[in-house]
């Protein structure tokens, strides 16, 4: 309970450049992940069919007026380039961007939405439309607009100088929602509502697997929440929403297991803030057994290779899944690499632990048949300590033991 007080002084005088400077660096990679997003969000599912264009078909699509105009579509265009326009404006101009950088944020922005519609042309299903990059400028201005009030600003900033440790649990409680809320695609079509609520009203199906790994998940996210300082009494919504959220994403139906995990969590996280002095130790020994038990299923021996290229098992099959299983995998290390430096507050068993123990899960999947034994897994884990210890040198030498203390009180 030592660090409390001292994440609560003020920012020591002279520290104010500094202080900007970090916050315009963070900044800049928030923009860096929005752009990559947007890449994502408007090329997905990234099934090119290359051919020559009938050009006069397309500027007749692209010109399509009676296309766009939906309002799912508007609020998804709107929402999808706000960050790029937010952060663009706090990373090179603090907010308040000069003449020519705004120009210049404006035009990049426009450019990008309308050379992403173009390579529409080549996705067989996706409906490009210059609208669509009309909709994406409005959601630039307006982040545009909302950097220049105080408190983006001064949240990036304070976050970094004054709490830098807090990054790498901001990061992974991301990767968390973007793997319960993939593929990004809001709806409001009666229809595909009605689809998502299919499995669990039509067809209810419970595993008893992935019920443990929604539950581990969420009891770790409860410690990376309230690590950030966030009200505990909102943890009884954020759980259960997030899963129900499902309904009005395309194509992530809300299954009966998740649901009834994120339901369960803020119980079972509420019995352990009054059964343990310190639910840490407990919830990463969770997290390790299910690591084993989700790592070694169905436990059917036989004989797999093991992959020293990196990320061999993402190169093949579908992307979407693969990019759920990296999302999965980068929150479930990130987690482990979290809970160990919180429990030990020794950066580099933050750093051991994890690796021998997801080491040993992928030299064992070389004698469980259908698993891919790969190198990547454990690069995930030294990854995600790299962020840590980035962090950490962001906050100096003396804050290192800072967030040992119980994140339950």
């Amino acid at each position: 309970m030592t660090a409390a007080p001292a994440a609560r002084s003020p920012t020591p005088a002279g520290t104010s450049g500094e202080q900007r400077r970090s916050g315009r660096t963070v900044a800049r990679w928030l923009f860096a992940l929005s752009v990559a997003g947007i890449i994502y969000g408007s090329l997905y599912p990234f099934d090119f069919a290359w051919r020559a264009p009938d050009w006069a078909e397309a500027v007749a699509a692209l010109t399509d007026a009676g296309v766009g105009w939906s309002r799912g579509n508007v609020v998804a265009n709107v929402l999808l380039f706000l960050p790029y326009g937010l952060f663009a404006a706090l990373a090179w101009g603090g907010g308040r961007p000069t003449a020519l950088g705004l120009v210049v944020i404006v035009a990049s922005g426009v450019l990008l939405a309308v050379a992403l519609q173009v390579l529409q042309l080549w996705l067989p299903l996706r409906v490009p439309a210059l609208a669509d990059a009309g909709i994406n400028g409005i959601g630039l201005l307006a982040g545009i607009a909302i950097a220049r009030w105080p408190w983006p600003r001064a949240l990036v900033e304070r976050a970094v100088v004054r709490r830098p440790l807090l990054i790498l649990p901001l990061l992974l409680m991301s990767c968390w929602f973007a793997y319960k809320w993939a593929p990004f695609v809001p709806t409001l079509d009666v229809h595909e509502i009605v689809q998502g609520l299919k499995p669990l009203l039509a067809e209810p199906r419970l595993e008893a697997l992935v019920l443990a790994r929604g539950l581990v998940g969420w009891l770790v996210f409860a410690l990376l929440w309230r690590d950030c300082g966030l009200g505990t009494r909102w943890l009884w919504f954020v759980m259960p929403g997030a899963e129900l959220l499902q309904v009005g994403i395309a194509h992530n139906p809300v299954a009966l297991d998740s649901l009834l995990a994120g339901v369960l969590a803020p119980f079972v996280a509420w019995w352990l803030q009054r059964a343990v002095a310190e639910p840490a130790p407990v919830v990463l020994l969770l997290l390790i057994a299910l690591l084993i038990v989700h790592g070694l299923a169905p436990f059917t021996w036989g004989a797999s290779p093991f992959h020293w290229l990196p990320f061999t098992g993402f190169l093949t099959g579908s992307m979407a899944v693969n990019l759920l299983s990296l999302l999965l995998k980068a929150y479930l290390y990130g987690g482990l690499v979290w809970l160990v430096y919180r429990t030990t507050a020794r950066p580099w068993a933050a750093l051991v632990i994890p690796v021998v123990i997801v080491g040993l899960i992928e030299v064992a999947q070389t004698r469980i048949a259908g698993r891919v034994a790969e190198i990547t897994d454990p690069l995930l884990c030294v990854l995600v300590w790299s962020v840590l210890r980035l962090a950490q040198a962001g906050g100096g030498r003396g804050r290192r033991g800072g967030s040992r203390q119980s994140s339950m009180a």
